[in-house]
C-alpha cells in the first residue's frame, strides 16, 4: 500500500512538473516519452548502483521498480540522455529551450514527490531530521527563483538548476545516515557545471 501512495505522489510530482515546463514551452511534450523512459531507467540504476550490496545477492529484484527504490541523480541524468537521444533522432534544434523549460518546472516535482519519502518512512536524517521536508521546501525556493527569471537566457536557467539542486544536495547528504560518496560526487560535479553554464550566459549577455 505505502508504495501505491508513494508512487501516486511522485505522478502527481511529474504532472505538476511537466505542467510548468509545457506552459513556458509546448514543445516538451514530443520528448516526454523520451524523458520519462530513459528518467526512470537512469533512477532505478542509480538506486541498484547504491544498493549493490543488497541487490547482487538478490538479482530478480533489479528490475523490480514496482517494490520501490529510485534515486533522483540517477533521474536527472537519464532524463538528459533522453532529451539528448531526442535530439539526435528527431533534429531538436533549441535543446537549450526546451531543457531550460524543463529544469524550471522539475524543482517543484522534486518539491511535491519528496512527499512520498514520508509516506515510505523514509529519507529521515542522522538524528531523525525530516530531509525530505528539507528538500521539498528548498526545491520550493529553487522553482520560485526559476519561475522568477524564466524569461533569462537558456542556458543560465539550466545553470541556475544545476548549481541550485547540487548546492541543496551537498547541504543535505551529510545530514544522512549513510550518505553514498557518489551522491558528494554527482551533486558538486552539478554545481561546477552549472556555475560555469551561468557565467558563460552572463557574460555573453553583458556583451550583447
Amino acid at each position: 500500500m505505502f508504495f501505491h501512495w508513494y508512487g501516486l505522489i511522485v505522478g502527481v510530482g511529474v504532472v505538476a512538473g511537466w505542467s510548468v515546463a509545457e506552459k513556458i514551452d509546448p514543445r516538451v511534450n514530443k520528448v516526454l516519452p523520451w524523458i520519462l523512459v530513459f528518467g526512470i531507467i537512469g533512477a532505478r540504476a542509480y538506486h541498484v548502483i547504491d544498493q549493490w550490496s543488497y541487490y547482487s545477492q538478490h538479482l530478480s529484484q533489479i528490475v523490480a521498480i514496482w517494490n520501490g527504490g529510485i534515486g533522483i541523480f540517477g533521474g536527472i541524468i537519464g532524463g538528459m540522455v533522453g532529451l539528448l537521444l531526442y535530439k539526435l533522432t528527431n533534429k531538436l534544434t533549441d535543446i537549450w529551450e526546451v531543457g531550460a523549460a524543463i529544469v524550471t518546472g522539475l524543482p517543484l516535482g522534486q518539491a511535491i514527490g519528496r512527499w512520498g519519502n514520508l509516506v515510505n518512512n523514509e529519507l529521515w536524517g542522522k538524528h531523525h531530521e525530516p530531509l525530505f521536508l528539507y528538500e521539498s521546501i528548498l526545491d520550493i525556493l529553487l522553482f520560485s527563483l526559476l519561475w522568477h527569471v524564466r524569461r533569462s537566457p537558456p542556458k543560465m536557467r539550466v545553470g541556475i538548476y544545476l548549481a541550485g539542486y547540487g548546492l541543496i544536495r551537498l547541504m543535505l547528504e551529510p545530514l544522512k545516515p549513510n550518505p553514498w560518496w557518489m551522491g558528494y560526487v554527482v551533486a558538486s560535479t552539478m554545481v561546477v557545471v552549472g556555475l560555469v553554464l551561468w557565467y558563460k550566459s552572463h557574460t555573453t549577455s553583458k556583451k550583447i
